[in-house]
């Protein structure tokens, strides 16, 4: 029998991860920059010219041409579905080699208040995506992009329905929609009256 090649840790050098985390967290402070101000041309600072996309709905586009034109008809419209405003967070950076770097960026959706919008309405979405950057004659640029809207899982929607349908209000998470749970207020009254209860 063949003996099997050792699976090799990608990210193993801690120089490397420094920098790449240094890297992401500046390509993430412009994504935040460019939302902030609505301007695809602050959002798109660090894409490449040939920058892979894949769109949260499974649309994939290459090139910066075609990206940057997208992304201005988007923030000179507006996109409802991705909530009154954002936050970016990086989860998780790693660094195969010196000059890549590969991210998991989360984009909270935000309502008017600033509050983070529950991931069950399902007339908004937040996403987590994918990124990878490559360092070109010393500055870091985004090669590839995936984005893929956070839901919860079906068994969780079908859990608090049927505790909606049995009128278990205290059972029903805060932050329920009413697409869920009509009475998701009577469920938030429950809530606020066991923890009275409990000062």
């Amino acid at each position: 029998m063949a003996m099997s090649t050792p699976r090799p840790t990608l990210a193993s050098d801690p120089d490397w991860l420094h920098e790449a985390r240094d890297a992401v967290d500046r390509f993430v402070a412009g994504l935040q920059a460019g939302i902030d101000s609505a301007d695809a041309q602050t959002y798109n600072a660090d894409f490449a010219n040939d920058v892979m996309w894949g769109s949260p709905f499974g649309a994939t586009v290459n090139g910066y041409d075609a990206l940057h034109s997208i992304h201005r008809g988007m923030f000179s419209g507006g996109v409802p579905a991705t909530g009154a405003s954002s936050h970016y967070q990086t989860v998780h950076v790693m660094a195969p080699t010196p000059d890549v770097a590969i991210a998991h960026v989360q984009r909270v959706a935000l309502d008017a208040a600033g509050e983070q919008i529950p991931i069950d309405d399902a007339t908004v979405f937040s996403e987590m995506a994918m990124y990878v950057l490559v360092r070109r004659a010393g500055t870091w640029w985004l090669a590839a992009g995936q984005n893929t809207p956070i839901r919860p899982k079906r068994e969780h929607r079908t859990r608090v329905a049927s505790l909606c349908q049995h009128r278990r209000w205290a059972e029903i998470p805060l932050g329920t929609p009413a697409s869920i749970c009509p009475q998701v207020s009577v469920a938030a009254a429950t809530h606020f009256a066991a923890a009275w209860r409990m000062l």
